[in-house]
This record gives C-alpha cells, sequence and structure tokens, in this order.
C-alpha cells in the first residue's frame, strides 16, 4: 500500500518537469521589452543631449 503512494508521488514530478520547460520559455519573453526600454532610454539620453550642449554655449555667452 505505501509503495503505490510513492508512485503516486513521482507522477507529479514528471508533471513538474514540463512546468520549469515553460518557465525558460517565458523568461525569453521578458527580456525583449528590456532592450525596448533600454533603447527608449537611448532615445531619451540623446533627446537629453542637445539641451546639455546648450548649457554649455550658455556659459561660454556668460564667460564671454
Amino acid at each position: 500500500m505505501s509503495q503505490p503512494q510513492p508512485q503516486s508521488l513521482l507522477q507529479p514530478q514528471p508533471l513538474l518537469q514540463p512546468q520549469p520547460l515553460l518557465q525558460p520559455q517565458l523568461l525569453p519573453q521578458p527580456l525583449p521589452p528590456q532592450p525596448k526600454r533600454m533603447i527608449i532610454r537611448m532615445m531619451i539620453h540623446s533627446a537629453l543631449l542637445p539641451p546639455q550642449p546648450l548649457f554649455p554655449q550658455n556659459i561660454t555667452f556668460h564667460l564671454t
């Protein structure tokens, strides 16, 4: 009687194995959005770059 019980426990374990396989598949999906966010950050930085040169220009005007 005790033997069939562990067997039944072994059955759910193999079922858990395919689940971890699905997890790695879900992991690569969240990874693509991250690079996209990085690209958005890069675009924001590039947008902030133009104002940055303007500040030094204003400083040069003050110096002159």
